[in-house]
Formats: C-alpha cells, structure tokens, sequence
C-alpha cells in the first residue's frame, strides 16, 4: 500500500511537534517541514506531497492566504488543510 505523503507548514515549532505526534497512522509519512517563507514554495514542491497541513498559531494573515493560494496554483494534484488554534 502506498503511503499518504504529508508536508506541515507552520512558523511555529511547537505546532510542528503537535501536528507530528497527533499522525500516528502507518500510511501516513511526513516527508518534511517547512515555513511560510517565500524560498519555501521551491522546497514544497520538490517534496511533492500529496496533503499539506498549514498550521498557524494565532491570526491567519493575508499573507498565509496569499502563500496558500499560491500554493494551490502551483502544487497541483495536491490537499490543502489549513488549521488554527482560533
């Protein structure tokens, strides 16, 4: 069986932590981590994921829209989950 490949996008380390302990499915593989940063999108796509998890710990900006919605356009084939603790 082939394996769900999941990327965690947050800016916070904790959240990183929680999202990884909280998958505990073996067809479930985090394949990485990254950020909200703008050379993120290049290392994003060469995971190729098939979920990412966008975690954000507070507001959700427009800037994390407007990385998500880049990301939707570029990633393609590819789930968007965007969570917040608010």
């Amino acid at each position: 069986m082939e394996k769900l490949n999941v990327v965690v996008l947050t800016d916070d380390m904790d959240l990183r932590i929680q999202v990884k302990n909280q998958i505990t499915s073996e067809s479930i593989v985090i394949s990485g981590y990254s950020d909200f940063s703008s050379a993120a999108m290049l290392k994003i796509e060469s995971m190729f994921p098939d979920v990412i998890i966008c975690a954000i710990k507070g507001d959700v900006e427009n800037r994390h829209f407007s990385f998500i919605q880049n990301m939707f356009c570029t990633v393609k084939g590819c789930v968007i989950i965007l969570m917040s603790d608010k």
